[in-house]
Order: structure tokens, then sequence, then C-alpha cells
């Protein structure tokens, strides 16, 4: 295996395992993040990201409509 292949590996793995447990830093917020000139929702379950948002409102927005959407 090539240095570029494990470089390439690692940064998958990392990518993945972020967002795990955000909901429970930050007071809850935590899975909302900047991403360059965007902003995304990470995946609290799984890592990654769960989705992408125009802004930060749109994110709490979006979050807000799930979690009451799942209560129903």
């Amino acid at each position: 295996m090539r240095e570029t292949d494990i470089t390439r590996l690692v940064r998958k793995m990392i990518v993945e395992l972020e967002g795990k447990g955000c909901a429970e830093s930050e007071g809850g917020s935590g899975c909302i993040k900047k991403r360059g000139k965007g902003w995304v929702i990470l995946n609290n379950k799984k890592g990654g990201v769960w989705r992408k948002c125009t802004s930060e409102k749109n994110c709490q927005q979006q979050l807000n409509a799930f979690h009451s959407n799942r209560q129903n």
C-alpha cells in the first residue's frame, strides 16, 4: 500500500467518524458546522454529513422539522 493510499484511507475514516455523538455536545447544536462557504448537519449516529444547508438558520430549521416529524 502506497503512502497516498494510506492518507486517503485515513481521511475517509476521519470524515466517517466526524459527527458521531455531536448532539450530546455544545448544547445539542454541535451537529451544525460551517464548511467552506456553506453549512452542514453532521450525522449524530453514523458520522459524516447528513444534510447540506444554505445557512446556520436553515440547518436549524431542517433539524427542528426532522425532530418534530419523528415525534408525531
